[in-house]
């Protein structure tokens, strides 16, 4: 069958293993394979052509999207990351179509989640690990499950790491009464 389908035995073993082409044991170390089986494999698979991709996407109510940025643009204009983009996307359903090799995106979905991006905190806004156990009589462990289970944000600066105050206030202040 190999020389049949001009392919490598392993290719064929791996027909049989997934049980696309059905092989017969005659003993441990001869197997056969109907030539009718054969054909039957191959008739079962035409080769179907993929249709391009076309430069239309749905939005969620199903109307045609006719306007997109490519990703260099969303970065340029927006001032994030590559990867920044595509977290976005993923986390915000944004439509995207490819077209010759590029990444195109809606551009109204990417103005309504870009233009909302949460503006850095500024350098007062930060902690230090060691004045927030100190503040609040954490130990080492107990400061890094708050900061790895409630996802507070941190920034490293040299050897130490900063957490927003205004987060970890949030979640460890006691409320008060109105």
């Amino acid at each position: 069958m190999a020389q049949i389908l001009n392919v490598t035995p392993r290719a064929v073993y791996n027909l049989i293993y997934r049980g696309t082409i059905k092989a017969y044991r005659l003993t441990s170390q001869w197997a056969v394979i109907k030539r009718a089986d054969i054909d039957a494999m191959i008739e079962a698979r035409p080769y179907e052509r993929k249709p391009k991709a076309t430069a239309l996407a749905n939005d969620e109510n199903g109307e045609a999207i006719s306007e997109f940025y490519t990703t260099k643009e969303i970065i340029e204009k927006f001032g994030v990351s590559n990867s920044w983009v595509f977290a976005q996307g993923k986390a915000h359903n944004i439509p995207k179509v490819y077209h010759r090799g590029k990444t195109l995106w809606s551009k109204p979905h990417c103005d309504r989640v870009f233009t909302a991006k949460p503006e850095t905190p500024k350098e007062e806004d930060w902690i230090s690990y060691p004045d927030v156990r100190a503040e609040y009589n954490l130990t080492h462990d107990q400061l890094h499950n708050y900061v790895k289970y409630h996802g507070l944000r941190r920034k490293k600066v040299g050897k130490y790491t900063y957490i927003l105050k205004s987060e970890i206030d949030a979640i460890l202040r006691p409320p008060t009464l109105k």
